[in-house]
């Protein structure tokens, strides 16, 4: 009781430069699909971009961009400058890091603009709107599906039955491993 564990500190200024490759950073330029979403989605499989024909729609609805090429890239920068602080923290192994500060120079910048196979399926059940989103390209599927609250109570207490016979078979075979476990529980055993 009482024992306290010193904590030291070591300030240390780092200076250095670091070079980051970013090819195919993919930000989603409709504000009616959010980046989030379009993140959860990736990878998209570059390789296999064609050139656009109005035939991939026939029979869809889609997205048209929304957002210019400056506000674009604006989103770009931030996530890579993210991605950047990101290294420069992993490599020093720092529990804290009290101030970074990051100047970026970006060089061979190009842009694409890509129509990403992405299926958007909204349906209601039991007066709730959901929405599951899949990557057409990958199968990558995400979204929220209804959660039954009788089907998630029924596992709470299966488990919760599962553990307390468990405890009880446990202190019925073993009585001195229940006189143990009571003490600990008791905090009558101090190691």
């Amino acid at each position: 009781d009482g024992v306290k564990t010193p904590s030291y500190i070591h300030w240390f200024n780092v200076s250095g430069t670091i070079s980051n490759n970013f090819d195919d950073v993919t930000i989603s330029a409709s504000s009616k699909f959010e980046q989030d979403k379009l993140q959860r989605l990736m990878p998209f499989e570059y390789s296999k971009l064609t050139n656009y024909s109005k035939e991939y729609l026939a029979g869809f609805y889609a997205n048209h961009y929304d957002k210019d090429v400056k506000s674009s890239w604006s989103e770009a920068k931030e996530y890579m400058d993210d991605q950047i602080k990101k290294t420069i923290v992993a490599s020093y192994h720092a529990d804290v890091v009290d101030y970074l500060n990051v100047s970026t120079i970006h060089s061979n910048v190009t842009y694409k603009y890509v129509l990403m196979p992405v299926y958007v399926l909204n349906y209601r059940y039991k007066k709730k709107d959901y929405a599951v989103n899949i990557n057409g390209n990958t199968g990558k599927v995400f979204g929220k599906s209804p959660i039954s609250f009788w089907r998630v109570l029924g596992v709470v207490l299966l488990c919760a039955a599962v553990l307390i016979g468990g405890y009880y078979l446990f202190m019925k075979g073993n009585s001195d491993s229940a006189q143990i476990i009571n003490q600990i529980v008791n905090n009558k055993l101090l190691f």
